[in-house]
């Protein structure tokens, strides 16, 4: 970690060395980006409000069995990360959080992850409407031995989202698991959808 603010901001997160993850807005609007661990609280693990044409780097977390680290988007004009109040089942992120990205270093050493809507509460998610989500996200990394480029896309198109490649997860779009040379920095963008 080179910043000391972003050794601050993570005190709670377990880092992998030579992996990056670099965060950027493109999107016409500020997006705030709440990070979780183990189902905790989103935000508790860290978070960051991207302006327009911001980036954002913090090292990839490490996985370890039984650990999971999630980064959630929020809608636009939110930026207080924490537990959505009266979700119906109690997922706790159904009315803030529309995207969201699985990660981790697996104990093989390569990044996994996944980008798609939000499935928390066995695929509720996010129940806010995707009309008000103007924006998608856009994942590239250099795979296993550079021998494949994964270039993953999630919008939305007329209200309702999509990704591309999609590999649903509880019926909900998502691109499906793809692994990561780790000794990188991966990209996560944020794009006007």
């Amino acid at each position: 970690m080179k910043s000391s603010s972003v050794v601050a901001l993570l005190a709670l997160t377990a880092t992998a060395s030579g992996c990056q993850m670099n965060y950027t807005n493109t999107a016409d609007i500020p997006i705030t980006i709440c990070m979780r661990k183990n189902g905790a609280a989103p935000g508790e693990a860290g978070n960051k409000t991207l302006a327009k044409g911001e980036s954002w780097v913090v090292g990839c977390r490490a996985s370890v069995p039984g650990q999971s680290w999630e980064s959630y988007m929020a809608i636009p004009g939110w930026t207080e990360c924490g537990w959505d109040q009266g979700c119906d089942p109690n997922t706790g992120t159904c009315k803030h959080y529309p995207w969201s990205m699985g990660q981790g270093v697996g104990t093989n050493g390569l990044w996994y992850g996944a980008i798609g809507t939000n499935w928390d509460g066995a695929g509720i998610g996010y129940t806010g409407g995707f009309d008000k989500v103007p924006y998608g996200l856009h994942f590239k990394c250099n795979s296993y031995n550079n021998t494949q480029h994964p270039d993953l896309k999630c919008g939305v198109t007329s209200g309702s989202p999509y990704c591309t490649p999609n590999k649903p997860n509880y019926g909900q779009p998502n691109s499906g698991v793809v692994e990561c040379d780790p000794d990188q920095t991966l990209s996560l963008t944020i794009f006007s959808s």
